[in-house]
């Protein structure tokens, strides 16, 4: 698997009208907050555009992509808005793979059953990259987030596609049992909560 270099953009891979980081992740800035699951107020999609300052957004908003920008093993169908996956890279460890979170955002369990995702699951187990799962929670609540246990998803990645599926079904299925955390926003002053 290509590691995208966490820092290089896949040539030609564009955002388009997905608007997914805009509404799904909780930004706790300095300059910008706002509430994970409610959209920025600066969002125009229901306009058809995107974000409405787009040529003077903040340093934060200009710097994120999305895991699917950076990762060319990701085709189109992990858009997010077309995947119903948010998929997001965190800063690795010196040497390793930056891990990534895989946020179901629209219907985790026929999500996690479709062949694309479980063998971009099984691919990053056998790379070692870490993999955590993830559910978004209502507007106001952080997300619930697992780490898919490296040793065991590996053993189930050599075996086949239906143990990855298994473990899979089995992460969502703790997932669902956990409550939400309540989100406090550490900083104030520029809530573009919609």
């Amino acid at each position: 698997m290509d590691t995208g270099d966490f820092g290089t953009l896949v040539a030609g891979r564009e955002c388009g009208d997905c608007t997914v980081c805009c509404t799904v992740p909780a930004i706790d800035d300095t300059q910008i907050q706002k509430k994970s699951a409610t959209t920025c107020r600066h969002c125009t999609q229901a306009k058809g555009g995107g974000c409405g300052v787009y040529d003077t957004r903040l340093t934060i908003c200009r710097t994120f992509h999305c895991a699917w920008r950076y990762l060319p093993d990701m085709d189109d169908r992990w858009r997010p808005d077309k995947s119903g996956v948010f998929a997001a890279l965190d800063k690795p460890d010196p040497g390793a793979l930056p891990p990534i979170t895989l946020m179901l955002i629209g219907n985790p369990l026929r999500t996690l059953r479709e062949t694309w995702f479980i063998d971009f699951v099984r691919k990053c187990a056998l790379k070692n990259r870490p993999v955590f799962l993830s559910l978004p929670g209502p507007a106001g609540y952080r997300p619930l987030r697992a780490l898919m246990t490296p040793q065991v998803l590996l053993q189930a990645a050599r075996a086949r596609g239906s143990e990855v599926k298994a473990f899979l079904e089995e992460a969502l299925k703790f997932l669902r049992s956990q409550p939400f955390p309540e989100q406090v926003l550490k900083h104030s002053g520029n809530d573009v909560s919609a």
